[in-house]
């Protein structure tokens, strides 16, 4: 009867598990993309990539506006000096000073270059929307880790939770054996055999424990999160029905970030073919200088 008692108090212990766990915060797939597309640094990086490739296309980076450079000088000398007058006198001058004051502004634009900065300006698009392309396929891939994860975890999570009614279903029978041992209709090998059985399930409850709670920190690497691990998931993936392997196959081909990104190097390349044709042609440019003296 002690024995039983034991594996009862296991039994209790289980339970208060399982409804401590009910009390845990309820962590959707949705709300885990979201955290980690909002936390993820190298979608941060890529944002800031997009950013500095969209400022690039501003008129005020791709030489469209006249250029102005304004100079400015003044010089104060304080020397000792000889002055020659006509009659042929000398006087000394000591700690004589004199002022100057200069100053030059230029108004420059080109007119012709070869085209060279309208390719230019078209090489900076393409390059601003292949970094947009690049930071949604960063967020598609992260993405995709973290719905991995999360499933992951649910599966993990489901185990246990099979776990815990077969190791309930193995107290009942290791309760049997022993009570049908007492009043002599079983016997000493049916109570070994359910006590094996009840050892194993316990271990492979605690194997799926660990399990558990080294998926979390994976999980929460992703949602740059080190410190909460006390949730639950709640995994209800959505099946699509009736795909059609040619659909699949069309909307790969049209979708892929990986294929779009090949063909927008491919025409960045082009134009940079132009761009060196360009800077072979003659340059037309005009300048307005003004200067004070």
């Amino acid at each position: 009867m002690k024995k039983i008692i034991s594996y009862n108090i296991s039994l209790l212990l289980i339970i208060s598990i399982v409804y401590s766990g009910a009390a845990q915060v309820i962590l959707t797939a949705e709300q885990a993309v979201a955290t980690a597309l909002e936390n993820n640094f190298e979608i941060q990086l890529a944002q800031n990539n997009v950013d500095n490739a969209y400022n690039n296309t501003s008129k005020y980076n791709t030489g469209q506006l006249p250029t102005v450079a304004l100079n400015g000088g003044y010089t104060y000398n304080w020397d000792n000096t000889t002055a020659n007058f006509q009659d042929g006198r000398q006087a000394k001058l000591s700690f004589a000073s004199s002022r100057a004051i200069n100053g030059n502004i230029n108004v420059g634009y080109v007119f012709f270059d070869g085209f060279l900065r309208k390719y230019n300006i078209q090489q900076l698009e393409q390059r601003y929307e292949l970094s947009s392309l690049e930071m949604k396929a960063a967020m598609e891939n992260i993405a995709a880790q973290t719905l991995r994860q999360y499933y992951l975890l649910g599966q993990q999570s489901q185990n246990q939770k099979i776990l815990e009614e077969t190791i309930s279903v193995s107290l009942d029978r290791l309760a049997r054996a022993e009570n049908e041992f007492e009043f002599g209709r079983g016997s000493r090998l049916a109570i070994l055999n359910a006590e094996v059985d009840l050892n194993n399930d316990s271990l492979n409850y605690t194997n799926t424990q660990i399990l558990i709670d080294n998926a979390k920190r994976q999980l929460n690497n992703l949602l740059v999160d080190s410190e909460s691990l006390d949730y639950e998931v709640t995994p209800d993936p959505q099946f699509i029905p009736d795909l059609s392997k040619d659909d699949l196959k069309s909307s790969m081909l049209a979708e892929n970030l990986v294929l779009s990104q090949i063909d927008k190097n491919i025409d960045i390349g082009a134009l940079s073919i132009d761009v060196a044709n360009a800077r072979k042609l003659p340059t037309l440019r005009g300048d307005l200088n003004y200067g004070l003296a």
